[in-house]
């Protein structure tokens, strides 16, 4: 499982849809890095864009340490009728470790501790958030790639059985949502 996350604090407003979305726009209407576009991508930011899911999904991330990316690309897989095994979610979770430890996880907890200072560094700070989003779209990147060496198993209700899944790999509490 993954370890939970450190320094959140419970006050803390998460960051909406909206702002995941916007934060990261470029001109030309691109979200993310052009080199990192991929349809996981454009998946991921479909379903985080509607109402209600990027506060659910961080409330996730932040009470029992889900990777919202893992939990996306469980989706993503399973919308296209593909069921993943244990050992794929085990392998793609190690596939995103290192990076998910040592560059997401710190880039987030740089804009969290950002908000308790009193100086205004809010375009500091949405410059961090731009950072974080393209972190976390390579980290997509990485998932995505994973994603070709899963071996297609077809079911009609993958979407459910993936998340199950990934749930059932969490440390207990996080299955009971």
């Amino acid at each position: 499982g993954t370890p939970m996350e450190g320094g959140a604090r419970a006050s803390e407003k998460p960051r909406t849809g909206r702002s995941f979305v916007t934060a990261a726009q470029q001109p030309g209407g691109q979200i993310g890095d052009n080199q990192h576009q991929n349809e996981f991508w454009r998946f991921s930011l479909a379903v985080y864009g509607q109402h209600g899911v990027a506060q659910e999904c961080l409330g996730l991330q932040d009470k029992f340490g889900l990777n919202i990316n893992l939990l996306l690309f469980c989706a993503w897989l399973g919308r296209r009728g593909i069921a993943v095994t244990r050992d794929d979610l085990e392998g793609a979770s190690r596939s995103i470790s290192s990076w998910h430890d040592h560059v997401v996880r710190p880039l987030r907890g740089v804009r969290r501790q950002m908000k308790l200072h009193h100086e205004d560094v809010s375009a500091l700070r949405a410059n961090v958030q731009h950072i974080e989003i393209e972190a976390e779209q390579v980290e997509q990147a990485i998932l995505f790639a994973y994603a070709q060496k899963i071996v297609s198993r077809f079911e009609s209700d993958a979407v459910a059985r993936n998340v199950n899944e990934y749930l059932a790999t969490m440390p207990a509490g996080a299955s009971d949502r």
